[in-house]
This record gives C-alpha cells, structure tokens and sequence, in this order.
C-alpha cells in the first residue's frame, strides 16, 4: 500500500508478486485475502494506466463480493467493494460512460449511505463533480468540488483537496 501511494510501481509490483504467491502456497485462506491483493493490484494496473486490465479486477472484486454473504458482516469487504465501484466510476467517466458511471455510482451510493466511511464519501463527491462536468452542469460540478475539497480537507487528504481545488480554478478561467 505504501509503495502505491509513494507511486513506486516497481516496488508495489514485487510486493504484490510476493503476497501472490504466499497466498498461493498457504493452506487455503479466506477470499477476502485474494479480494485484498487484486484491489491493490488494480490500482497498480490504474496507475501504470492499463485501464482495461484494472477494470477486470474491479469487475472481479464486485463479483466476488456479490456472490459472498460475506461482505455484509465484513465491513473491510464492504469497503473495499465501494473503493472499487469507485475506481470503476472514475474508468467510466474517462470513457465517458455517463450512463454506466450513473448507475455505478447509485450502487456505491446505496452502500456508503450505511457507512460511517468519511474517505468513501469524499470519494463519491469528487466523482460526482466529475459526472457533472462532463454533463456541462457547471453549478452542480461547483456544488460537488466544494464538497468534495471540504471533505476531503476535514480527512486531512490535502492532494485530493487541492485536486479539487484546480479543478474550481479550471472551471473559472
């Protein structure tokens, strides 16, 4: 996790491999290990921009979380099938699938309204400004970066705030 958010692909890559194979030669482990490695390893893939493959893994997490019961008396599952509609979202808004992105974000939505997740929430804000300027809402786009920079700000995720804060500056050059 360090490694991905220090943005050292090489070193995330060999500790992914690493925890990979110790899953593969442990005596069989829960799901929520291998759900773990392939989010992580989807961000990998996300940041080093192989969209597809990083849509995949998502894809693969969301199933594996549906099919188990596990995820409503897990709340790490839980999060980690929110992060990954998320994710999703932010892919889908890049190929501007309004419409898959909307219903995505319902879905993630019906979840973190349940939740106490602060950073989930500024999440779903920052990719609702997102869905709203590709809309050309303007208002609504201002509405959700001033929510999103002051979520995120209160979480003490001062990138992500000043993301949002260039993304208010953009809009009025």
């Amino acid at each position: 996790m360090l490694s991905l958010f220090q943005n050292q692909l090489a070193q995330a890559t060999t500790w992914l491999t690493t925890a990979e194979q110790l899953l593969d030669n442990s005596d069989p482990s829960s799901p929520a290990q291998k759900t773990r490695i392939d989010y992580y390893t989807a961000q990998l893939r996300y940041k080093q921009e192989d969209y597809p493959t990083a849509r995949t893994l998502y894809q693969r997490i969301l199933a594996g979380t549906e099919a188990s019961q596990e995820e409503t008396a897990d709340p790490q599952q839980q999060q980690i099938k929110v992060y990954s509609l998320n994710w999703l979202v932010d892919l889908e808004l890049q190929a501007e699938n309004i419409q898959t992105a909307e219903q995505l974000l319902e879905q993630s939505w019906a979840i973190i309204q349940h939740q106490e997740d602060k950073r989930s929430h500024a999440f779903h804000q920052r990719s609702k400004a997102q869905l709203e300027k590709l809309l050309n809402h303007p208002s609504a786009f201002r509405h959700w970066c001033l929510q999103a920079r002051a979520s995120f700000r209160a979480l003490g995720m001062q990138p992500q705030a000043q993301e949002m804060q260039a993304w208010l500056n953009e809009e009025t050059e």
